[in-house]
This record gives C-alpha cells, sequence and structure tokens, in this order.
C-alpha cells in the first residue's frame, strides 16, 4: 500500500512584538518572554 499524500495550507498570524526566523524547517520565535526553537526536519514540510 501506498501512503496517502495529504495537502494542506495553513497561515498563522503573528502577534505584534514577535520576531519569527525561519531557516532550513528550523523555526525561532522571540519575544518579551523569551525564545522558543523548533525544529521540523523529520517533517515533509515546506514553510514560508
Amino acid at each position: 500500500y501506498r501512503m496517502k499524500q495529504i495537502v494542506t495550507n495553513q497561515t498563522v498570524k503573528i502577534p505584534e512584538g514577535l520576531t519569527v526566523t525561519v531557516k532550513s524547517r528550523r523555526v525561532t520565535v522571540t519575544g518579551p518572554r523569551g525564545t522558543l526553537k523548533r525544529c521540523f526536519k523529520h517533517l515533509a514540510l515546506d514553510i514560508h
């Protein structure tokens, strides 16, 4: 069996005061409460 390919689009609104950086499926969000880093290299995603 072949796995089904899921195609979806999602837009995320970024609140004021936050800085979002995307570099090779690594997302960094910096704001007044600190920094959050997440790596999505294990997923087949296109992040723009």
